[in-house]
């Protein structure tokens, strides 16, 4: 089993990685609301924040869109899983 300092020395890395995900996440939440707010409030051309962000103008097109449609909610990841798959064998087959 093990001292609880073992045990605490095995999971501090753990905790660490899952910290550094989260803060990683909200800090993409945060810049994606911003570049949005330069393009939508500021009224900055597309092609200048991305250029500025580092990203192509497609995406911005896409972040923009989605918040205009559904707010800051519109800013969260999606599954990029596709919604059918036509290819596919039958459930009987499988």
């Amino acid at each position: 089993m093990g001292s609880f300092t073992d045990r605490a020395g095995r999971i501090a890395p753990v905790r660490r990685r899952l910290t550094r995900r989260a803060v990683r996440w909200a800090t993409e939440q945060v810049s994606r609301l911003g570049m949005v707010r330069r393009v939508v409030v500021g009224k900055r051309k597309i092609g200048r924040v991305a250029r500025d962000v580092g990203i192509s103008r497609q995406t911005v097109r896409k972040w923009v869109r989605r918040y205009l449609e559904e707010g800051k909610a519109g800013l969260v990841d999606r599954s990029s899983r596709p919604h059918r798959s036509p290819g596919r064998c039958s459930p009987v087959v499988e």
